[in-house]
């Protein structure tokens, strides 16, 4: 019954320590085919997290990325008549918590050149933006500069300009929050350890 206790406290307390667990991956792109891209295409697998093409849809672009003529990326025009083609969202099957770096693509729109925003209860929440564009487009490597942490979770991340001009990502780095799953079994394996060394401490006095 004691060690049961001690379990149940050492889950409690390892599951508060989530944001320590959080994984690390970064988009690159490379693995999708190049072309028009519908809602629920899928962008890039790393690791458990899934990147999948939102409602806003975009294209992959072969070729032109930040690294070069061979590299691939995300560009929110989808080549079609969608009057929403100056913006594309990625959805993910895990919570991203951080945004740790970005390359983006774009040019001076006429106000706000570049954003980025996640769903909030009302309109979409601005958690990013940049007035660095110029006349032509152009690649702004780490364009953050530096770790974004999110306001809270979120699986869709919004990628525009000012509804002048189409942007383009690439080396999307982000954080997001392991299977509830592994958390749990390690949250259980450190409170039967901590129970464990608790009771051989007690044996001994």
């Amino acid at each position: 019954m004691r060690l049961a206790t001690i379990c149940a406290a050492g889950l409690v307390v390892f599951a508060t320590c989530v944001p320590t667990f959080a994984s690390i991956a970064t988009v690159d792109f490379e693995s999708a085919v190049p072309g028009a891209k519908v809602s629920g295409d899928e962008l890039a697998t790393v690791g458990s997290l899934v990147a999948k093409v939102g409602s806003q849809t975009g294209s992959i672009v072969a070729g032109g990325g930040p690294a070069g003529a061979g590299d691939q990326y995300l560009y929110s025009d989808d080549g079609g008549a969608d009057p929403q083609d100056r913006a594309v969202e990625i959805v993910f099957n895990k919570p991203i918590s951080s945004i740790l770096s970005l390359d983006a693509l774009f040019q001076d729109s006429g106000g706000t050149d570049f954003t980025i925003r996640i769903p909030g209860p009302g309109p979409n929440i601005v958690v990013f933006s940049s007035n660095a564009g110029g006349l032509n487009p152009a690649w702004f490597t780490d364009v953050i500069g530096g770790p974004l942490v999110l306001p809270f979770y979120t699986t869709k991340l919004i990628f525009t300009d000012n509804d002048t001009n189409p942007v383009g990502i690439d080396n999307l780095k982000v954080e997001y929050v392991p299977e509830a799953g592994s958390l749990i079994a390690w949250s259980v394996l450190a409170g039967g350890f901590f129970g464990f060394v608790r009771l051989r401490r007690n044996a001994r006095v």
